[in-house]
Order: structure tokens, then C-alpha cells, then sequence
């Protein structure tokens, strides 16, 4: 795997794991990790069922690599993590001609901005547990999360980041495999996150300025998924109406939109990879 390091000026740098070879004339897909993740979970996916398939760019946030340093000013400056991904898009962007983006959680939600601002090269995204507007989950931590620049893990922060990314705050009422992602999201938290990084980047999420402000600017065509057992499902449903909403009197946008619930799924990417390998083929041909 290739590693490559995006300089910015204002931001920080990002880490950009290459995987795969960039064929001529074709898109290369772009990916951002949730909260709590860095790009190993995607290259898992793809090495277990996607090897060989496509060229995967998997961009980390400045801060957000697994044992990283501190990241960030001490200024409470919600904008800085939307600025970062932005400029870091903009900067990839000039050597890729094509890209299909690919996002789930937080990322999705980054990723959804970039398609706006970088719409001459977006051909489609495919987003999973995206939503435009903050779960209840999100609303108390906005409330709880006083000390954000804390390089601990606040209870209220766990709990809000478990229940983000699987529905649940315990493994008990999990199946296989997604308990053991769990454990295993759980232990990164405590051993291998830089806490006071993922804490500014919460805290950023928390308090994102809001993406149906500005959804009439996403055109390129867009795959929703969820699970019928995630929390974020009502939220999908929501952004897939406000697209539809924004759009419904501009016939002549290439946008095509399209949402697709995995049924007995909290985290489609995990515990439905079939259904999700043809989510590929799917989104495929609504960008072709």
C-alpha cells in the first residue's frame, strides 16, 4: 500500500493510504473514516472483498491516525475540521480526474460536503448511516461535552461514540462479527486514539454547521444505505427526502437518488458484505 502525506497550510497534514493501482480512465474511490476509526477499517473490507477491484484513496483527518500527536489549536474553532477536509479534498482533487466518494457515519457526512465543493470531478457517493441532520444522541452530547479539549474519554463521550457506531453501548446484545468490532472499537478508544484529537473532532461534528443548508448544491447521483437496526435510520430517511425536496423541480441536474435499508443490519459494512458488494454494482451504474 502506497502512503502518501497531503501539506496544508492552515490544517495540518493528512495521511492518504493509496491501495490498489489507479487504472487509466477510471475513478478512483475516496473514503474518510467515522469517528473513532482510522483507514484500516476500510482496508479490511476491501482486502476481504474488494481486492483487486478499484482504486481506494482512504484520507485521514490530521489528528486522527491511530497513536498520532496532538493535533490542533487550543481555539474553539468548530469550522477548523470542515476546513481540513475541504482543503485536503481540494489538494487530492487536482491529480484525480474521477471520484466515486465513500463514507459512513461522520464521514459520510464530510464526504457529502466534498461532493458539493468539488463537484466538476464527484461522478457519485455512496453513503452509509449518512444524515443531514444530528441524532438525539448528538443533542445531549452538545450539552455534556464541556471539556472538550480533555485528552481523556469521557463517559458521556464513550457512550455517545458506541452508540454512534453500533446502535448499542454493550456487546451483550450484539451478534458475530459485529461484537467483536465492537471490543475491538472500544479498546482503540482507550489504547490507541489520541483522545484530546478525536474529543476536537466530536465536538466539531457536534456542532457542524448543517448540510440540508446547503443540499441543493450535492448533484452528483447518491446511494443512501442503513440498517433497519441502526439508530441512524430515521435520519438516513430524512436526508433521502431532503434531497429529493431540494431537487424535485430541477429536471435538468444529473441527480439520481436512490436509499436502500439492509434489513437485521446495525452496520451494513460488517454484518451484510454481500448486500454491500452489490451496493457497488448498484451505485456503479447510477454513476455511469
Amino acid at each position: 500500500m502506497e502512503i502518501t502525506t497531503i501539506s496544508t497550510e492552515k490544517c495540518g497534514s493528512f495521511m492518504v493510504y493509496i491501495q490498489g493501482t489507479k487504472p487509466k480512465n477510471a475513478p478512483v474511490l475516496l473514503t474518510v473514516p467515522d469517528l473513532g476509526c482510522d483507514h484500516t477499517y476500510y482496508t479490511k473490507f476491501v482486502n476481504a472483498h474488494m481486492r483487486g477491484r478499484f482504486c481506494w484513496c482512504h484520507i485521514e483527518l490530521p489528528g486522527q491516525t491511530f497513536d498520532s500527536s496532538d493535533w490542533g489549536s487550543d481555539s474553539d474553532n468548530t469550522q477548523e475540521v470542515e476546513d481540513a477536509t475541504n482543503v485536503g479534498a481540494e489538494k487530492l482533487n487536482k491529480g484525480i480526474s474521477q471520484v466515486v466518494l465513500f463514507g459512513e457515519g461522520s464521514g459520510a457526512n464530510l464526504l457529502a460536503r466534498v461532493a458539493i465543493l468539488c463537484d466538476h470531478c464527484v461522478l457519485g457517493a455512496l453513503l452509509i448511516n449518512g444524515r443531514c441532520t444530528p441524532s438525539g444522541p448528538l443533542q445531549l452530547l452538545r450539552e455534556k461535552m464541556r471539556n472538550w479539549k480533555s485528552n481523556k474519554l469521557e463517559p458521556a463521550t464513550e457512550k455517545y461514540l458506541l452508540e454512534h457506531r453500533y446502535s448499542a453501548i454493550t456487546e451483550t446484545c450484539l451478534p458475530e462479527p459485529l461484537k467483536s468490532e465492537f471490543l475491538i472499537y472500544k479498546n482503540n478508544l482507550n489504547e490507541k486514539v489520541n483522545m484530546k484529537n478525536l474529543n476536537l473532532l466530536t465536538y466539531s461534528y457536534a456542532h457542524r454547521t448543517s448540510l440540508a443548508d446547503m443540499i441543493t448544491g450535492l448533484k452528483c447521483p447518491v446511494l443512501l444505505i442503513a440498517g433497519t437496526l441502526s439508530g441512524h435510520r430515521a435520519g438516513v430517511r430524512n436526508m433521502y427526502e431532503t434531497l429529493n425536496k431540494a431537487h424535485k423541480n430541477s429536471p435538468q441536474s444529473r441527480v439520481n437518488f436512490e436509499l436502500i435499508e439492509i434489513e437485521d443490519s446495525r452496520s451494513p459494512l460488517i454484518e451484510k458484505v454481500i448486500r454491500m458488494k452489490e451496493s457497488f454494482c448498484q451505485a456503479n451504474k447510477m454513476t455511469n
